[in-house]
This record gives structure tokens, C-alpha cells and sequence, in this order.
């Protein structure tokens, strides 16, 4: 009987460890499961995270890009406005000496029409045969050069004393 309490026990516990064994392979089973979801999922994750670092890698690369223009940019504003500056200077003393030449022009103006006024006057008019006499005899070339395009061109046939007669040969 003890024998047969033994295997009806016995008989009994493998029918519970097989209950449990099957519990435990169906968990096993399930758990197997959700670790090839999560190690799928983990596999998506790695995959979005390099996605993710390659797009980061590309941002830095156009950030970097970006940062160099810009530094060229400041380097050409730098330059334009010292050319600003210089440019600044160079009209500041382009109005200081026009300040300064006005009075000059106005002294040059005064002077010109007080040489108008001679030129215009009697007396010049009434002096000029002796000027242009004494200015051919000092051979003054302004004089000789004005005797020659009013006189020798007229008188092509008398070359006098200051018309040369060119040679053909």
C-alpha cells in the first residue's frame, strides 16, 4: 500500500511538475517573446539613434559651413567699413581744403577780371602795335608764332624776314 500511496504520490507530483513545467515553458515561451519584441524594438531604437547621430554629424558639418561664411562675412563688413572710414577721412580733408580754396578762387576770380579790364581797356588796345614790335624784335616765339599765321599766309608770294620758304628736294 505504501507502495502504491508512493506512485499514486509520485504519479501525482509528476503530474504537478508537468502542470508546472508546461505553466513555465508557456512562460518561458512568453517571455522569449517579449525579449525578441524588446531586442526588435531595441534594434529600431539603434537604428533611429544612428539616423538620428548621421543627421547631427550633417548638421555640424552646414553649422560649421555656416559659421565660416560667416566669419568671411565679418571679415568683408571689416573691410568695407575701414573703406568706410577711409573714405570718411578722405572727404573730411577734400571739404577742408575746399573751405580753405575758396578764398584762393575768389582771389583768382578778382584777379581775372582785373586782367579783363585791362586787356579791355584803351590803353591796351592803343599799346599793342608796340608790343607785338618789340616782341618780334626780343623773337618772343608767342609773337612770332601770332606774326606768322596772320602775315605769311597773306603774303605767299614776299616772305619777308620771319617767313621761311620750305625747300622741295
Amino acid at each position: 500500500m505504501v507502495r502504491t500511496e508512493f506512485n499514486r504520490a509520485s504519479d501525482m507530483l509528476g503530474a504537478v511538475l508537468q502542470s508546472e513545467e508546461s505553466v513555465h515553458n508557456g512562460q518561458a515561451v512568453a517571455l522569449a517573446r517579449r525579449i525578441g519584441e524588446r531586442e526588435r524594438a531595441l534594434a529600431d531604437y539603434e537604428r533611429q539613434l544612428s539616423s538620428l547621430r548621421q543627421g547631427i554629424g550633417e548638421r555640424e558639418r552646414t553649422l560649421a559651413d555656416h559659421e565660416r561664411q560667416l566669419s568671411s562675412l565679418r571679415e568683408t563688413i571689416g573691410e568695407r567699413e575701414r573703406t568706410i572710414a577711409d573714405r570718411e577721412r578722405q572727404l573730411s580733408s577734400l571739404q577742408e581744403s575746399t573751405s580753405t580754396g575758396r578764398p584762393r578762387l575768389a582771389e583768382m576770380e578778382h584777379a581775372e577780371r582785373e586782367r579783363d579790364a585791362m586787356i579791355n581797356s584803351n590803353s591796351w588796345r592803343i599799346t599793342r602795335p608796340l608790343r607785338v614790335i618789340v616782341g618780334l624784335i626780343r623773337k618772343e616765339p608767342a609773337y612770332i608764332k601770332h606774326f606768322k599765321l596772320h602775315f605769311c599766309k597773306a603774303r605767299r608770294p614776299n616772305r619777308g624776314l620771319f617767313c621761311r620758304t620750305r625747300r622741295k628736294g
